[in-house]
C-alpha cells in the first residue's frame, strides 16, 4: 500500500469514529432526556396525589367536626361551639342563630395550607331537623 492510500484510510477510519462518538453522544443525550422527563413526570404527579389526599382527609374531619356539633347541639341547645385540635389540623365550631333556627359552621385548616369550611342549618321546630348542609368558602 502506498502512502496515500495509508492516509486515505486513516482519515476515513478517524472519520468513522469521530461520526461514532458524536452518535453515540447525541443517543446519550436523547435518553438522558427522555428520563429525566420521566422522573419529573413522576415527581410531580406524586406531588400532586399528596395534595389531593391532604384536601380529603381535611375535608373529612371538616365533615366529623359538622357532625361533633350537631350532635352537641342536639343535646344541649346552648351550644356555641368549640376549637378542637386534631393533631395537625384545627377545628373550629361555631353556632349562629337564635331561637328554632341555628347555623352550624365547621372549619378546619392544616397549617394554613388546607382550609375546608362546612355549614348546616338546623331548625327546632319539629324536633332536630338538619336542612341543607354544604361546603362554603372561606
Amino acid at each position: 500500500m502506498t502512502t496515500d492510500k495509508k492516509m486515505h484510510l486513516k482519515k476515513v477510519r478517524s472519520s468513522w469514529g469521530m461520526s461514532s462518538l458524536i452518535a453515540i453522544m447525541i443517543i446519550t443525550a436523547a435518553t438522558l432526556l427522555m428520563v429525566m422527563t420521566m422522573a419529573l413526570t413522576s415527581i410531580q404527579g406524586n406531588k400532586t396525589s399528596v395534595h389531593e389526599q391532604a384536601a380529603s382527609r381535611v375535608f373529612a374531619l371538616a365533615e366529623g367536626c359538622l357532625e361533633h356539633a350537631l350532635f352537641d347541639l342536639n343535646q344541649s341547645h346552648g351550644y356555641l361551639g368549640e376549637i378542637l385540635p386534631l393533631g395537625d389540623v384545627t377545628c373550629t365550631i361555631a353556632v349562629t342563630g337564635s331561637g328554632n333556627a341555628r347555623t352550624v359552621r365547621a372549619s378546619t385548616d392544616q397549617e394554613g395550607f388546607y382550609t375546608r369550611v362546612l355549614e348546616a342549618a338546623v331548625d327546632f321546630n319539629s324536633g332536630f331537623q338538619v336542612g341543607q348542609w354544604r361546603e362554603v368558602n372561606n
